[in-house]
């Protein structure tokens, strides 16, 4: 009887010692996926100043006109033709 109740007693000591481990690594899990998020804002804030500084880089080179090779020439003026195309599309909605 007395191996049964301290067998029942380590078991139990076991079991709260696992609580308190799920607890501190449900805690640690919340406070990690709070980071993540911050770091995927951070990111997604990052991405962004990137793809605006990209722009003005290619509007710099196409108002200096320097630094432009064939390969970049035919790049601006295909995508000169895309916002064209997407102008017409936008006024052609507006008259319908």
């Amino acid at each position: 009887m007395h191996q049964q109740l301290e067998h029942t007693k380590r078991i139990q000591s076991k079991l709260q010692g696992l609580v308190k481990e799920l607890t501190g690594l449900r805690k640690e899990n919340a406070e990690l996926k709070q980071q993540a998020a911050a770091w995927q804002e951070k990111l997604a804030s990052q991405t962004n100043l990137v793809g605006q500084l990209t722009e003005q880089l290619e509007l710099l080179k196409m108002n200096t006109g320097k630094g432009w090779d064939d390969a970049t020439r035919e790049a601006m003026e295909k995508r000169l033709q895309q916002y064209i195309k997407e102008i017409d599309r936008c006024l052609a909605m507006l008259n319908d």
